[in-house]
């Protein structure tokens, strides 16, 4: 027997505010054809294709053991927040839902998606078309595909992920935070794209918010702006001893001839 839609969405609440309660590092387990109610609406498109829509999540299923549940056949693509950060769940993006696009092409588009600390490193993410409002940090994603082919992404959140195996242009992904990631940027100076004002609006907004900080930029490694600021005042101090030091010496040298 299985709950109602209205029980599961009493239950849902419940359960909610009961995690959220409990100590960290803690993965229960619930019996799986229940959790997977909790988890999904299960639906049927235009076509006849059966998909799993994502209406349960948040920072509370980080205490669950998500590890038996499929997620094959979800729709990543929706509008709707999808926050899946710190679980164990296991994602093969390859076998989402897609819907198609205006022009009838299916792209496969994850969208408004939080996974920060769930290990994607075999989700298949380079299957992926498009990544659109998106928090991927410390996933172990691999995205070597997606950037040797320049496929778009927008407010995307990499940080810690490691990504110095391939060398990216800057200029392709204009609010993507790259934060240690040890990634190679490239950044060409001739870039046509340089010469509108909001990409260099971009480009400097988002090197002072700390982008770029644990990557390299044409060779050059990228600080966090607070050491660069650490740096300037450890520079400034020196020099300012030194300058003391000097007119020091050089008055004492003077007043012994008086």
């Amino acid at each position: 027997m299985k709950l109602n839609k209205k029980s599961l969405i009493v239950l849902r609440e419940k359960l909610a505010n009961e995690l959220m309660l409990v100590k960290d590092d803690v993965k229960i387990q619930l019996e799986k054809d229940l959790l997977d109610d909790l988890l999904f609406e299960k639906v049927i498109d235009k076509d006849g294709i059966k998909y799993k829509k994502l209406v349960w999540s948040g920072i509370f299923l980080q205490y669950l053991d998500l590890s038996s549940i499929s997620f094959d056949g979800v729709d990543w693509s929706s509008g709707d927040d999808k926050y899946l950060a710190n679980t164990n769940a296991r994602i093969d993006f390859a076998k989402g839902y897609y819907s198609s696009m205006n022009d009838g092409s299916k792209k496969k588009i994850l969208r408004n998606c939080r996974f920060d600390g769930t290990d994607l490193s075999n989700s298949n993410i380079d299957e992926v078309d498009i990544i659109n409002v998106c928090s991927l940090k410390n996933t172990n994603v691999k995205m070597d595909k997606i950037f040797k082919e320049r496929r778009a992404m927008s407010s995307v959140e990499l940080n810690g992920n490691d990504l110095s195996a391939i060398s990216i242009d800057i200029i392709d992904y204009p609010d993507v935070c790259f934060t240690d990631t040890k990634a190679s940027l490239i950044l060409n100076p001739t870039d046509k794209r340089l010469q509108y004002n909001h990409t260099r609006t971009y480009f400097g907004r988002n090197y002072s918010k700390d982008f770029y900080a644990g990557c390299y930029i044409n060779g050059r490694t990228v600080r966090y702006r607070e050491q660069d600021r650490n740096m300037a005042q450890i520079r400034r101090a020196g020099y300012e001893a030194y300058e003391k030091s000097t007119m020091d010496s050089a008055l004492h040298l003077i007043k012994r001839h008086k």
